[in-house]
C-alpha cells in the first residue's frame, strides 16, 4: 500500500486516493484485499468509495449511515442484493 507525501493511499477497491488514517490502513484496506484475494469476490461486487449508505432503522426514509465496505451479489450493486456491509 503506497503512501504519498500528503499521507494519502490509493483505495484497493475503487482506486481513489483517500486519507491514510489508521482505520483505513489497518482495517478497510486489509479487509477489502482479503475479500478479493482470499474469498474470491470481484472488486466490481464491492463498494468502498463513495461509501455506501444505509438506513439507521428500517422505518427510516433516509439513508444516513455510511458503511466502509459493502459487498453485493454482482456488479450492479443493487441494495436488495447486498450480501453484507460493515463499518470499521
Amino acid at each position: 500500500m503506497a503512501k504519498n507525501s500528503e499521507n494519502k493511499i490509493i483505495d484497493y477497491i475503487s482506486g481513489v486516493e483517500v486519507n491514510a488514517t489508521p482505520e483505513e490502513v489497518d482495517a478497510v484496506q486489509v479487509f477489502s484485499r482479503q475479500l478479493v484475494e482470499d474469498y474470491n469476490y470481484k472488486k466490481e461486487q464491492i463498494q468502498t468509495r463513495p461509501q455506501f449508505r444505509v438506513k439507521v432503522r428500517p422505518s427510516d426514509t433516509k439513508k444516513e449511515y455510511s458503511v466502509d465496505i459493502a459487498v453485493f451479489k454482482d456488479k450492479n450493486k443493487n441494495e436488495d442484493d447486498t450480501y453484507y456491509y460493515c463499518r470499521m
